[in-house]
């Protein structure tokens, strides 16, 4: 069995779970992907595993240079792309943070452009998209963007947390 980033899974896991878990390992071991899709209803899970990345691909000292967030207001796929292929300073990794942009309403000309770069991602490069307000959704009419997601990104869902997830999490913190 395979999930969306052609990893192999041993047992059949459904999609978000398994992406979850690789999201642990690969924080664990760390070894993150360049490209993530965060959605769903757990927010405070969202914003931990935010947090997590961010502290494994920036250094304080060097945040100015190397982070980049981006929201509905302050989005423009020039500066997506300007984040996206900014070399790090002083540093190994830049980390780029799309938040609530409906990437399925850019126009054709800045979807293809934007198909082209998740394609290409720079080594040095993690780029995380995260959906709150904005409903998260593969929209198939789109197909070369469809199918560069898939093929780049790992779509982790953060659904809400049910009491037998919870209460391993409160013994542990």
């Amino acid at each position: 069995y395979y999930d969306q980033g052609g990893r192999y899974l041993a047992k059949k896991e459904t999609l978000q779970d398994s992406a979850l878990q690789m999201l642990k390992k690969d924080l664990r071991e760390k070894t993150l992907g360049n490209c993530y899709i965060f959605y769903g209803e757990e927010t405070f899970l969202k914003g931990h595993y935010l947090d997590q990345i961010y502290r494994q691909r920036i250094d304080e000292l060097t945040e100015s240079f190397n982070y980049r967030k981006l929201t509905a207001e302050n989005f423009t796929l020039q500066e997506l792309i300007d984040g996206v292929e900014t070399v790090p300073m002083m540093a190994e990794y830049t980390l780029t943070v799309v938040d609530d942009v409906d990437i399925w309403k850019l126009n054709e000309d800045d979807r293809t452009r934007l198909s082209e770069l998740l394609l290409d991602l720079p080594e040095y490069c993690t780029l995380i998209f995260t959906f709150e307000t904005v409903e998260w959704k593969l929209d198939g009419r789109y197909k070369k963007l469809c199918d560069a997601v898939k093929k780049a990104a790992s779509i982790v869902e953060f659904p809400k947390q049910e009491a037998k997830d919870l209460l391993p999490w409160i013994a542990r913190h």
